[in-house]
């Protein structure tokens, strides 16, 4: 029987969070996500936002870059969010793939396991998004 390593724990606790995060509410979800990815992975997140002078900035957009894909989500003005896998090689963006959202997060999940393999502050990030994730749980009656 194999042994799971800590980057497939990581990538479990991840996708587990991020689904029930979603589950919960969608909007709701992508602001959680990019403020997640915003202060864990600072180097490797792009966010857009909305409104503004009057009114709070909202997420437009959330872009994670890691390895040979960017990761996108965008939240259009009506409908649901849009979720999207581009593949690249050498800083040229050859092919972008709308999928679903169960796929993109168990993509960004196993992504963000292996992306921890070799980058310490990363997986200490999200460990803290797993460990915060599941402490919140266990004190929602």
């Amino acid at each position: 029987m194999a042994h799971m390593g800590d980057e497939d724990l990581i990538g479990l606790g991840v996708n587990a969070s991020l689904a029930q995060l979603y589950k919960d509410g969608q909007h709701e979800f992508v602001e959680q996500l990019a403020e997640m990815l915003e202060l864990s992975l600072p180097g490797e997140t792009q966010v857009d936002r909305r409104g503004g002078l009057f009114s709070d900035k909202k997420v437009k957009a959330v872009r994670l870059y890691l390895t040979d894909f960017i990761y996108s989500l965008e939240l259009p003005n009506q409908g649901g969010p849009i979720t999207a896998r581009t593949k690249v090689v050498r800083g040229i963006k050859l092919k972008t793939v709308q999928i679903g959202m169960d796929e993109w997060l168990a993509a960004i999940s196993e992504a963000l396991g292996r992306y921890a393999q070799s980058n310490q502050q990363a997986r200490d990030a999200l460990w803290n998004l797993v460990n915060a994730h599941q402490s919140i749980e266990e004190e929602t009656p």
